[in-house]
């Protein structure tokens, strides 16, 4: 089985999610969240996932490019939406608001 150093291995998820309609940036937020898991350890939010993210984007249930909308907002409570992004870039978006 081939080995591939962390780097190589989210150069060619960025390049899997490019080739599927991904943003550069959103690709590359995507594919080092994935490399990420796997390096935690946690293998099945790894980059196992990626055939998935994909059929997931053809079939809409995923669309890219999507950013966060404050739906309600108080001093101590925001109520967000993302449109139904990725939850890595719509959770980076949403700690960043």
């Amino acid at each position: 089985m081939p080995k591939f150093s962390p780097h190589q291995l989210t150069a060619i998820a960025r390049e899997v999610f490019d080739a599927a309609g991904l943003q550069r940036v959103e690709a590359g937020i995507v594919a080092e969240h994935l490399v990420q898991a796997n390096l935690a350890g946690h293998d099945s939010h790894g980059v196992l996932r990626i055939p998935e993210y994909v059929a997931w984007m053809e079939a809409g249930d995923v669309v890219p490019g999507q950013h966060i909308s404050i739906i309600h907002e108080t001093p101590i409570l925001a109520v967000m939406e993302g449109g139904w992004g990725f939850g890595q870039v719509i959770g980076l978006e949403a700690f960043e608001a």
